[in-house]
């Protein structure tokens, strides 16, 4: 684990700050700005930008990009959460700003360990057994396989809200994990409810995961009305809050500052929320494959763009804006034993209580993948990085239905000889990937390879 905790320091640290104004990144301004009393970015518009007949259209020379622009003013997109609960409280507490090539991979390693813990949590909840070639291939797809590379590569504002919504989604589940149908720690339902609440402060459509995790909770704890009450109850607060504090910006409580922002998005800010970006967000976020050439380190990410439904006309121009995008399941097989969790385990194996609420909270962490997964297809803003916002979520619940299947009777010795097989190769291609995705500016291993 600490390896990959220094991998992903390795990586991140060794790049160039990518913030979108190097002198003065958006995050150490959002944190001046509350430190001032305020929730307006303390940099002022250039003028020319105020002039323009559509000052949301590209305008390289005069904007703060993906800033978002209000009635004179600049604001920071999206909730205010990575600045509450990392930036803010560095800067009180040492004065000086926290670079994103810090809070990146900081974020990235607590959402990792998180994910560890509730793998553990739940095998020994279930009563399942882990074998030591086991343990190591999940840690290893837990840590390189839920492609933070596309992070880790480039450490801005956005990676920032990424990472640090992976990391409060993962303690969410741990702590749900952790505490849920234990009486003695009910109070610790609260906690995750808050995790959950926070998230959506990092990157919006988590609402839609808060949402789904408090109706799944409501049904299957539907005689525990204490559960349910501790569990929503700091979700609605987390709610309200955010609400007023996009109000206060945007006079409007369901606005994140998306509407006006200032991208390089050739159709204005938009959040694109058509049907006809379904099928092409799903090939790109699932299905897409990486590019093989002979240019060093040999597989790539392709770049596409995250604009669908611009990209679909035929009139659009070839110059647009593009990411680095693998699709899952071609950058982490494994995570076809978590969509198969109910034809892999339909008999619950060990202990029948535990084993039944594992079963069900892998359920529960498979169907929030899938529905994030289909909102951000529909937003048409199917990326690279996007993913993290639910490959983890996926990785996870594979690794767990991976230890479930080991423990079922009646498994005869060449099958689980194959299950062994199946899981290194997934493990150890998308590991691979994952090392060629981060690798491209090691010029001491390129030059070796090459001569």
């Amino acid at each position: 684990m600490l390896a990959i905790v220094g991998e992903y320091f390795a990586v991140c640290l060794a790049r160039p700050d990518h913030e979108p104004s190097s002198v003065y990144p958006l995050y150490a301004q959002l944190t001046d700005a509350f430190l001032a009393g305020t929730t307006s970015l303390p940099v002022e518009p250039d003028p020319h930008l105020l002039a323009l007949p559509n000052p949301y259209r590209p305008n390289a020379p005069y904007r703060l990009h993906d800033a978002s622009l209000y009635k004179g003013k600049y604001y920071l997109y999206f909730g205010p959460t990575p600045v509450l609960i990392l930036f803010l409280p560095f800067k009180l507490v040492t004065g000086a700003e926290l670079p994103g090539r810090v809070a990146v991979p900081l974020f990235c390693s607590l959402g990792f360990l998180c994910s560890c813990g509730v793998f553990y949590v739940l095998i020994r909840r279930a009563g399942w057994s882990c074998r030591l070639w086991l343990e190591i291939l999940v840690i290893l797809a837990l840590g390189n396989t839920q492609l933070v590379c596309f992070l880790l590569v480039r450490a801005a504002v956005y990676e920032a809200a990424i990472s640090s919504g992976y990391f409060l989604v993962m303690a969410g589940f741990l702590l749900a994990a952790w505490s849920l149908g234990v009486r003695k720690r009910l109070w610790f339902v609260f906690l995750s409810g808050l995790c959950f609440g926070l998230a959506v402060g990092c990157r919006p459509h988590f609402a839609l995961l808060a949402i789904l995790m408090t109706a799944f909770i409501a049904l299957h704890f539907r005689q525990s009305v204490a559960t349910f009450s501790l569990f929503v109850a700091p979700i609605l607060v987390a709610g309200a809050l955010l609400a007023a504090y996009n109000y206060v910006r945007f006079d409007n409580p369901i606005e994140f500052g998306v509407t006006y922002q200032l991208s390089g998005n050739p159709e204005g800010p938009s959040t694109h929320l058509k049907a006809s970006n379904f099928f092409p967000g799903i090939e790109h976020l699932l299905l897409l494959p990486p590019a093989l050439n002979t240019e060093f380190p040999y597989l790539h990410p392709v770049f596409a763009s995250p604009y669908l439904s611009y990209r679909s006309s035929p009139e659009g121009p070839d110059d647009i804006f593009r990411e680095a995008q693998i699709g899952l399941f071609a950058a982490a097989p494994l995570t076809i034993f978590g969509l198969l969790w109910f034809w892999l385990l339909p008999v619950v194996p060990g202990n029948s209580e535990g084993a039944g609420f594992t079963i069900w909270l892998i359920r529960t962490m498979v169907l929030c993948a899938l529905a994030v997964v289909c909102l951000l297809s529909l937003t048409g803003w199917a990326v690279g990085r996007y993913e993290v916002d639910f490959a983890p979520l996926m990785i996870l619940a594979s690794c767990c239905v991976v230890a479930g299947v080991w423990q079922k009777g009646g498994i005869s010795a060449s099958r689980r000889k194959l299950l062994r097989w199946c899981v290194l190769a997934c493990v150890a291609w998308s590991v691979l990937l994952n090392v060629a995705i981060e690798s491209p500016r090691l010029d001491l291993i390129r030059q070796f390879l090459e001569h």
